[in-house]
């Protein structure tokens, strides 16, 4: 059941709720981030095969439970967000049923970080977003804005001890998440420092933050990929940062039928396969899909695009 609640005084805030099938193992607590299972068929909303009953359905076929199972957050399910749980399913363990807080309604999200909601003494509005992390299910860093984010209307440092903060769920296009690198984000298995090619979503953040490297950098190169037939709708959006030097070697992201925003007059701008480097503290890539090409920025001269 979806449904909101109209606010007539009180004390209440607005907030959406749907209630779906949780299909993990884990526990989980009030404000924990949660996506659909998108991917799912042959299984009826309470992960039961239906098969047998109904026919031999695939992914081809429809299947509600789309839009009824929720999973961890991962890369792989990213631009489906659901929502968070209600204090009402926390302590609860799946696989269950759950309630849901969907985007657009004002509750708690779990969170991994020190938020500011405003400026003390002078009554600005700092204007602080959050969003979802893949592989886990809080909120840690700020990525894109729309579903999955979330604005901040709490002061309190949660970098130490993890809980929840005050937030309104954002609105809009896929947000796609915050991805932090890690040793199974790659397509074969290693660890991050002996570089290879790594896997991402071709929205939302991708980062290397800085405890990630805390004694070496890379001995070899990352690369990954942003090609054409990843541009799903106009305005999607996808960042590549890290929070830390890597050394020598470098990330190396390469965008098919691209053009290079910020480069000179004398650059060619017709769309083409072009390579961003980034090895520097708070280096960045930023591309965005016009419908036709990617079109991308960085924001420092030592990046490298060739």
């Amino acid at each position: 059941m979806v449904g909101n609640q109209t606010v007539h005084g009180g004390g209440t805030t607005p907030v959406f709720t749907q209630r779906v099938y949780y299909i993990g193992t884990d526990e989980l607590l009030e404000g924990y981030s949660l996506c659909y299972n998108f991917d799912s068929y042959d299984q009826s909303a309470e992960a039961l095969s239906t098969h047998m009953n109904t026919g031999d359905f695939g992914v081809d076929d429809a299947s509600p439970a789309r839009r009824i199972q929720v999973e961890k957050p991962s890369i792989n399910n990213c631009v489906h967000w659901a929502g968070v749980v209600s204090e009402k399913s926390a302590g609860k363990t799946g696989p269950c049923w759950v309630e849901i807080y969907k985007p657009g309604s004002v509750c708690n999200i779990w969170c991994d970080a020190s938020v500011d909601h405003g400026s003390t003494g002078v009554g600005m509005n700092s204007g602080q977003i959050l969003t979802f992390s893949c592989d886990s299910y809080g909120f840690e860093y700020a990525g894109v804005p729309g579903v999955g984010s979330a604005i901040v209307l709490q002061d309190v440092d949660r970098s130490t001890t993890s809980g929840i903060v005050y937030a309104e769920l954002m609105t809009g296009m896929p947000s796609g998440g915050v991805q932090i690198v890690n040793s199974t984000h790659f397509a074969a298995e290693q660890v991050v420092s002996t570089g290879g090619a790594l896997c991402v979503a071709p929205f939302g953040t991708t980062i290397i933050p800085s405890t990630a490297f805390t004694a070496a950098g890379l001995t070899a190169d990352l690369t990954c990929c942003l090609v054409a037939a990843d541009g799903e709708w106009i305005g999607q959006t996808k960042l590549f940062k890290t929070e830390t030097a890597i050394s020598a070697n470098a990330w190396a992201v390469t965008l098919s039928t691209a053009t290079y925003v910020n480069s000179s007059a004398a650059r060619v701008t017709t769309p083409a396969s072009l390579t961003a480097s980034i090895n520097g503290d708070n280096d960045g890539i930023i591309a965005s899909w016009n419908g036709l090409f990617w079109e991308f920025k960085v924001n420092s001269s030592d990046v490298v695009v060739g």
